[in-house]
């Protein structure tokens, strides 16, 4: 299977979605097309829907988070020490949404 980048391209490319007032993360999710600016998108947690506006779309440098394991788990998700950028950054899409 190796050299065949039609593996790589459907699980598409990781997207940030962020809110537009506070620009904090709300939920990352791998996209083949991305969202135009005014489309509504719905992110599903628990079995609620919440629906947000595509406030915008723009291109960044983001960093991963090279932050060790605490052991502590919170639902059984286990949780990391503070968010520490890696020195290495990916340019990836952040789409800016308000709730509707």
């Amino acid at each position: 299977m190796d050299g065949q980048p039609e593996w790589a391209l459907r699980a598409g490319v990781a997207v940030c979605f962020r809110d537009e007032d506070t620009n904090a993360l709300l939920w990352k999710a791998r996209m083949n097309v991305l969202p135009l600016e005014g489309d509504v998108v719905i992110q599903i947690v628990d079995g609620v829907e919440t629906e947000y506006k595509v406030e915008g779309v723009k291109f960044e440098f983001l960093h991963q988070n090279v932050a060790g394991p605490t052991g502590v788990y919170v639902d059984g998700v286990l949780q990391f020490e503070t968010f520490t950028p890696s020195e290495f950054a990916y340019v990836g899409p952040v789409v800016t949404v308000s709730a509707v």
